[in-house]
């Protein structure tokens, strides 16, 4: 939104005027790409998500029912 634009602005020369300091953008360098293909240790599944799964398997255990999402 314009308003937006505006109320940015002001307070970046709002900024620029107390610190006495000119903001400057540069993108003209390029940076290098990320690395590939490094290697990724596997820890195991999280504690947090074995916690959750327990969690799930007592409850449909408990109620005789099973938990069954569909995310498609």
């Amino acid at each position: 939104m314009e308003s937006n634009i505006i109320e940015t602005q002001k307070s970046i020369d709002m900024a620029e005027n107390k610190l006495k300091k000119k903001l400057r953008t540069d993108f003209s360098y390029k940076t290098a790409p990320p690395p590939r293909n490094y290697f990724v240790p596997n820890f195991g599944v999280d504690s947090d998500v074995r916690a959750t799964q327990a969690s799930i398997s007592g409850a449909e255990a408990s109620t005789g029912k099973s938990l069954n999402a569909n995310f498609g």
